[in-house]
């Protein structure tokens, strides 16, 4: 009988330790986060598009102003009754303008159209386009 004691109150004790072990594999695991796979992920030799990290304080952005004249092509020109009329596309909305001499556009006006080209007048300086 003391035997048989000695069996429960071993297989008790075995049986609440497995519990408690299993308890706390429970818990880390659930702890774990991707953090913990961050230098797999940063150095992955198998990744086509690893590249050497650089930290945010070295990259500097240059700031680019973008003048008004470089959303503008010239897509054509064709001559009507009343002169010559230009076709020209704003990048920006993809739309395109009819202009006529004399139109202001971006910055400037045209000054002059033949078949062609187009004159721009812009702060006293003229370009042909």
């Amino acid at each position: 009988m003391i035997r048989q004691c000695y069996k429960v109150l071993g297989f008790s004790v075995l049986l609440l330790s497995s519990v408690a072990f299993a308890d706390g594999e429970q818990t880390t695991a659930a702890t774990k986060t991707w953090d913990n796979y961050k230098t797999i992920t940063e150095k992955n030799i198998f990744s086509r598009n690893r590249t050497k990290a650089v930290p945010l304080s070295l990259i500097q952005q240059q700031v680019v102003v973008v003048s008004e004249q470089s959303c503008y092509t010239l897509r054509g020109i064709t001559k009507e009754s009343a002169g010559y009329v230009a076709f020209l596309e704003d990048s920006r909305t993809t739309g395109v303008t009819r202009l006529y001499k004399g139109e202001a556009v971006a910055e400037g006006k045209i000054s002059g159209m033949t078949g062609d080209g187009i004159s721009y007048a812009h702060d006293g300086k003229t370009l042909k386009l």
